[in-house]
């Protein structure tokens, strides 16, 4: 006698999803909707899904539409800070900011003189960064004009300062340093600068410590003069009121990160340089 046949159901192979899924259109081009998702083991079909709903075409172009502005807005920020990259030269006359202009751009020391027009050049960095210098001359009658037309585009400030006269200078010093550093787009733009203290292989060099000291001492003086003109004078933009109210002024209490340096423009400019990397 043959043995009973084995009646035990099989147990089909787990069941597997395909999901590629591809729109359907009618004779007129209307899309109607996917092709049913289906289970699929090794033998084959074996069990359909439901349908998947079209996507809404005004959803589509909803979102389509919103990720092309989000694009635009990125594309112009970005073309935005590029256009920023000047960095601005300033300081009285005698400063040494020719000298430190022509270090950073070429390495080479230079005859300097007095300046009547701005001097431009490019400075390009050691981590491959590079900026648009803008050497503006220390002579009151020309420097608020280049000033006011570099500004807009000008991505930081190096504002050069002799620490062998700066005693004798210090109120001609601290007036162009409040007019640079009260203006509006410097405040609103949060525009770092650098106090660069030039001379310092000089044995009377003052140190930028003393520097800053002293600069705050007058620039608070000024600030007072600056805020009765205010209170005074209408109709005239003087700018904004440096540090905070009722307490003395300090560099720290404004928008914008200060920093100063002791460096040699003869030397080298490498204090400037590295300060630069990281703006």
């Amino acid at each position: 006698m043959h043995p009973p046949p084995d009646r035990t159901a099989t147990v089909a192979p787990p069941l597997r999803s395909n999901l590629a899924g591809v729109v359907c259109y009618d004779q007129d081009g209307r899309a109607h909707g996917r092709l049913p998702t289906l289970l699929v083991d090794r033998s084959g079909v074996r069990l359909a899904m439901d349908e998947l709903p079209a996507m809404d075409p005004t959803v589509v172009g909803i979102f389509v539409s919103l990720l092309i502005v989000l694009l635009s807005i990125l594309v112009f920020l970005r073309s935005r800070t590029r256009s920023r990259n000047n960095v601005l030269i300033c300081g009285i006359s005698n400063a040494g900011k020719t000298v430190l202009y022509a270090g950073l751009c070429s390495g080479k020391p230079v005859q300097t003189y007095v300046s009547i027009k701005e001097n431009q050049g490019n400075c390009l960095l050691a981590n491959g960064r590079s900026f648009r210098l803008i050497d503006i001359p220390g002579n009151e009658r020309q420097r608020v004009n280049i000033f006011d037309n570099y500004k807009a585009t000008a991505r930081a400030i190096v504002f050069v300062v002799d620490a062998v006269s700066f005693m004798k200078e210090l109120k001609d010093v601290a007036e162009y340093a409040y007019t640079v550093l009260a203006d509006p787009d410097t405040c609103t733009r949060h525009m770092p600068v650098l106090f660069a203290c030039n001379k310092h292989d000089d044995d009377l060099a003052k140190s930028s410590a003393v520097i800053r000291s002293n600069l705050e001492k007058e620039l608070n003086v000024l600030r007072k003069t600056q805020t009765s003109k205010l209170a005074t004078t209408e109709g005239v933009q003087l700018g904004h009121t440096l540090g905070k109210e009722n307490k003395p002024f300090e560099f720290n209490d404004l928008p914008q990160k200060i920093e100063f340096v002791d460096f040699s423009a003869k030397q080298g400019p490498e204090a400037v340089r590295e300060w630069l990397s990281k703006v």
